[in-house]
């Protein structure tokens, strides 16, 4: 929570938020357009406002804060949109700490002892870009809660789990339609579940499938509604986005660019791979359903227009399959002292990645793209992400923010005739400093002794750190039986 933003980072959010707006202060989903580019292209306008092009889950989960924002506001002084901004940049903490939670099951429930299904949660927790998307405000975090319940009721496969699993299935439909492909993997696992294609395995896809199929009539009722058509979402022709050319053009950098490379920008997701063959072995089914979902969701991904997810850490896109990814690590066990050695590093250089990610704007990167693109005495592009925001985030560190040489970023030998050596971000407030809310509280009340609350983070690190590595080291050793 310390590292949460205390405002709304990502123009996206601003449409579900109006639409909670709207919903309260007119009862009605309409808003007026937050961009005007988008409002020459919405499938239908009425009085100048347009529909959200977004699910309506995030509405659901905002009507809460936009009520107790208003009610704040009553308060002498409260701002209600600075307010509704603070509150909003924390609503993916509880659901980060349910996913945890669910992930840790799941671990278990495929065969890994506590150790190792706890050294797995650290490391999803502090070690991947699970911690950068946790303190923002894009919404995939919360699909990750919904997408691990999903699984975790599938895997346990208790009583009336199978319906629990299509609630949680149907609050990931809410928040994105496209999460529909999902379902093929999860009926594979029920059917192979039960022994192929039988009445038991019938009667689970049907009660798997029971509250998805009234939420997808839900989904049908509300796009008519607003367009006059079941089949139109907001994203108009979106749908068409999905080519094989963007597939030619992403395939490989989605495994390794430092631009945009899942194990570049979370490098501990090398450590898994090796074990994969033994949870097959061992959860045949299982990693069949693991499997079967991470390949479908990462070729569906590669086949999509945004090149990244707009202006975001690395690729969120690929959040979703970011646990299932690392859950070999929770059956691995670490004997050797080279093994040891060389997981504790490749855990230190992720974690160091996502530290450069949380504290700071992930968008000034990109605004420096945007004003190096526009200067015609640049002969030569931005470094990757990876290594442009680490080279922004070490300026920050020296106390240099908002104003960089140019040629920390490209060799001088790069550019010529430039009309600007220095690249200038003093104008956005949100990019200066570190980024958290305890830095930009101190700012916005101009006390900078409000910044030491950041501190609790560092002895929070290292508690984390100290207790990797005890894991780790006890990762070969029997677990103690408790009586």
């Amino acid at each position: 929570m310390l590292s949460a933003k205390g405002l709304i980072e990502i123009s996206d959010t601003d449409y579900s938020l109006r639409t909670a707006q709207a919903l309260v202060e007119q009862g009605t989903f309409l808003i007026d357009p937050p961009d005007p580019d988008f409002a020459k292209v919405a499938p239908k306008i009425v009085d100048g406002k347009i529909y959200s092009k977004y699910g309506v889950g995030l509405v659901i989960i905002f009507l809460p804060i936009v009520i107790l924002s208003k009610g704040i506001a009553l308060i002498p002084g409260a701002s209600e949109s600075i307010t509704t901004g603070f509150l909003i940049s924390f609503y993916n903490v509880p659901f980060a700490i349910l996913s945890l939670c669910f992930f840790h099951k799941i671990c278990i429930i495929l065969g890994a002892k506590t150790r190792g299904a706890t050294l797995a949660t650290l490391i999803l927790a502090i070690g991947t870009f699970f911690w950068k998307y946790t303190v923002t405000d894009y919404s995939e975090i919360t699909q990750l809660f919904f997408l691990l319940g999903t699984a975790y009721y599938l895997l346990r496969g208790k009583g009336n789990d199978s319906v629990k699993a299509s609630m949680m299935f149907s609050c990931l439909l809410l928040l994105k339609v496209v999460n529909i492909i999902i379902w093929g993997p999860c009926a594979l696992y029920l059917i192979l579940r039960h022994g192929g294609v039988n009445k038991e395995s019938f009667h689970h896809l049907i009660r798997f499938g029971s509250i998805v199929f009234l939420t997808g009539l839900g989904l049908l009722l509300y796009n008519h509604l607003r367009f006059g058509t079941p089949w139109e979402t907001g994203y108009s022709i979106s749908g068409a986005n999905f080519t094989l050319a963007n597939f030619k053009r992403d395939f490989l950098d989605y495994f390794i660019s430092p631009q945009r490379g899942v194990f570049a920008f979370n490098p501990v997701l090398l450590v898994p791979l090796a074990f994969w063959p033994a949870l097959y072995k061992a959860k045949r089914n299982e990693a069949i359903f693991l499997i079967s979902t991470i390949v479908l969701w990462f070729l569906l991904m590669a086949s999509w227009v945004s090149y990244q997810g707009g202006w975001s850490w690395g690729n969120r896109l690929l959040l979703p399959i970011i646990p299932f990814l690392l859950i070999p690590v929770s059956l691995m066990k670490i004997k050797m002292l080279w093994q040891k050695i060389s997981l504790s590093l490749i855990f230190i250089v992720s974690l160091y990645i996502q530290v450069i990610a949380v504290f700071q704007h992930t968008q000034e990167y990109f605004v420096i793209i945007r004003d190096l693109e526009s200067n015609p005495g640049v002969q030569a592009v931005m470094p990757p992400q990876l290594k442009g925001n680490a080279i922004l985030f070490h300026q920050k560190l020296a106390g240099n923010s908002g104003e960089y040489p140019l040629d920390i970023f490209i060799d001088q030998d790069e550019y010529r005739d430039s009309e600007k050596d220095v690249l200038l971000t003093k104008d956005y407030e949100t990019y200066q400093g570190l980024h958290a809310w305890p830095f930009h509280l101190a700012t916005f009340m101009k006390q900078s002794i409000l910044g030491w609350l950041m501190l609790p983070i560092l002895p929070l690190l290292f508690f984390l750190l100290i207790n990797f590595h005890k894991i780790a080291n006890q990762s070969g050793a029997p677990e103690p039986e408790w009586k």
